[in-house]
C-alpha cells in the first residue's frame, strides 16, 4: 500500500474488497479483461481473446491532449497579445485625428490665443519613419479661426501603453 499514491491509498482504504481484488491480481499476475473476461498476463497491451487494447498509449490520454491544447492556446493567445501590442495606427486615422485634436486644443499656444483645431485637412506618413512603437507623420490643420497650420507630429506610445501625439509647426 506504500508504493500507492495517496488518491489511491484513500479509494482502497475507504473500499477494503477493491484492496483484495488489487492483492488477488498481483498474485496471480494475470487481470481480467474487461470485454470477454479472460484472464491476460499483467503488462499486456492488447487481449488475446477479443483483441481490445487494454491500456492506451499516452498520446491517447486525455489529459496529454488537455495540456497540449492548453499550451498551444497560450502560445497563440501570447503571439496575439503581442501583435496587438506592436499595431500603430495610421496617420490619416480618425482616432489619430481625435488625438492631434486633444493635444492641439491642451497645447500652450491654443490656450494663450484661444483657438482650437476645427480639423485636420491632410494627413500622411513620413517615408522610412516608422518604428515599433512610434510614427512620424505629418499634417494640414483647419484652426477655428480659419488659419492653416502645416506641423509635424509623431505617434508615441507612453509607458502606459496610451498613444500621445507630440507635434511641431511647419515654418
Amino acid at each position: 500500500m506504500d508504493k500507492l499514491s495517496k488518491r489511491a491509498q484513500r479509494f482502497y482504504h475507504r473500499n477494503p474488497s477493491a484492496y483484495r481484488e488489487l492483492q488477488g491480481i498481483k498474485e496471480r499476475g494475470t487481470l481480467p479483461c474487461p470485454k470477454c473476461r479472460v484472464e491476460v498476463v499483467l503488462g499486456t497491451r492488447i487481449c488475446p481473446e477479443c483483441g481490445v487494447e487494454l491500456r492506451l498509449p499516452w498520446w491517447h490520454r486525455k489529459t496529454v491532449w488537455t495540456l497540449a491544447v492548453m499550451g498551444l492556446l497560450g502560445i497563440v493567445g501570447g503571439l496575439g497579445a503581442w501583435w496587438w501590442s506592436q499595431r500603430i495606427p495610421e496617420c490619416g486615422a480618425p482616432f489619430t485625428a481625435e488625438l492631434l485634436r486633444n493635444a492641439f486644443d491642451d497645447s500652450a499656444s491654443a490656450l494663450d490665443h484661444g483657438i482650437s483645431l476645427a480639423s485636420v485637412l491632410a494627413s500622411g506618413e513620413h517615408p522610412g519613419e516608422k518604428n515599433p512603437q512610434s510614427r512620424k507623420c505629418y499634417g494640414i490643420l483647419l484652426l477655428s479661426d480659419k488659419q492653416e497650420w502645416e506641423v509635424d507630429y509623431r505617434l508615441n506610445r507612453d509607458v502606459a501603453g496610451f498613444w500621445q501625439v507630440r507635434f511641431a509647426r511647419r515654418e
